[in-house]
């Protein structure tokens, strides 16, 4: 993240981000939180003994279009397989896949045909 230095473990064992003059800022979006929840996952990840996939829930509902696309750009370092649940409303599919095209293997979409029964449908690209 531009204007930032990095990230600090609290005194509550949470994360404060730093800023360029090592200062703890005080207030972060809701955007900024989740960026910091991505990295968290990523250090996490590189880190670990054995590497696992990633799944994310709705990474992307907090984030700008700029910060979606970098975060875009981001996802393929966090493992060697990513699985992301998102919304028709949080992502634009021709815009904001265009970062990761070419590595994904599949996409799928939950048709709710009844208050009570989905199917699960694959989506052609």
């Amino acid at each position: 993240m531009p204007g930032y230095a990095g990230l600090q473990i609290n005194n509550s064992y949470g994360l404060t981000i730093l800023g360029r003059n090592g200062e703890p800022v005080p207030v972060r979006s809701a955007g900024a939180e989740q960026v910091v929840a991505l990295s968290l996952i990523g250090a996490l990840n590189r880190l670990a003994t054995l590497r696992g996939p990633v799944f994310m829930d709705t990474p992307f509902g907090r984030l700008d279009t700029r910060h979606r696309t970098r975060i875009m750009e981001f996802i393929p370092t966090l493992a060697d397989q990513v699985a992301l649940l998102v919304h028709s409303g949080e992502i634009d599919p021709e815009r904001d896949l265009a970062p990761v095209q070419g590595r994904v293997s599949a996409e799928w979409e939950i048709h709710h045909e009844t208050s009570t029964r989905s199917e699960l449908l694959r989506r052609a690209r």
